[in-house]
């Protein structure tokens, strides 16, 4: 299936904090905010670099189970561990019951290597499915996808290769959103999320049409007129 346009966007053009739209489903750490200049997302300088700030999407738009969500990353090469990302499939619950895919960028002071990570949280508890060393600078989009069963995570549109595409049934449902760690070093942009379209079949011939018009010589499911066939 192929994305949809975005259901949902964040420029972050704005004063802190995130506001109405975004829900802190981690209380046990301060939630990521915007940044002095009122133009990107940030980790709050209250965290360490371990603490996962992660706000879930509440604003307007409608989310179905096959999801994908994307942010410009900038790394400020300045302190290590400190990282920014994107997540699907998030759930309502908070703190200890918290559940969602991520893929995230995690820092260093090296640059512009740094660590790739794809990760998920279960109640709470976090299970990096594969991470790796890759090349980032500004403004490159992290992206992950939640495609049935499938979980990729993706750089500037492409998935990234080998075992950043998994096949894990943990999570089905939920709402985009981001996660940062520890302060203010490390910096998103214009975040954006939306579905995957479902795929539809128009027409058939000598076949079957599930979800087409018509059919000739075959059966429609849900359409309008068949030829030397039968219409339900």
């Amino acid at each position: 299936m192929a994305r949809t346009a975005a259901v949902a966007s964040d420029d972050f053009n704005r004063a802190a904090p995130l506001g109405a739209n975004w829900t802190n489903i981690n209380s046990d750490w301060a939630a990521p905010t915007i940044n002095g200049a009122g133009t990107r997302v940030i980790g709050n300088t209250a965290n360490l670099p371990s603490n996962e700030g992660c706000v879930r999407w509440a604003g307007s738009g409608t989310f179905n189970n096959d999801q994908w969500a994307s942010i410009k990353v900038y790394p400020n090469f300045n302190t290590s561990g400190y990282g920014i990302g994107v997540m699907v499939r998030s759930s309502a619950d908070v703190n200890a019951g918290r559940d969602s895919y991520q893929a995230y960028v995690e820092y260093s002071a090296a640059g512009p290597d740094y660590t790739t990570i794809l990760r998920k949280v279960v109640n709470g508890t976090v299970t990096v499915l594969h991470s790796a060393t890759n090349a980032w600078t500004g403004g490159d989009r992290l992206d992950i996808e939640a495609e049935g069963s499938t979980i990729r995570l993706c750089k500037n549109g492409t998935p990234l290769g080998g075992s950043f595409t998994v096949t894990d049934t943990a999570l089905t449902t939920g709402q985009p959103g981001v996660v940062a760690s520890g302060g203010s070093t490390e910096e998103g942009d214009d975040w954006e999320a939306g579905n995957f379209a479902s795929a539809g079949v128009v027409n058939a011939r000598n076949g079957i049409a599930l979800s087409g018009i018509s059919a000739i010589n075959g059966i429609t499911k849900t359409g309008v007129s068949a030829i030397n066939g039968l219409t339900i």
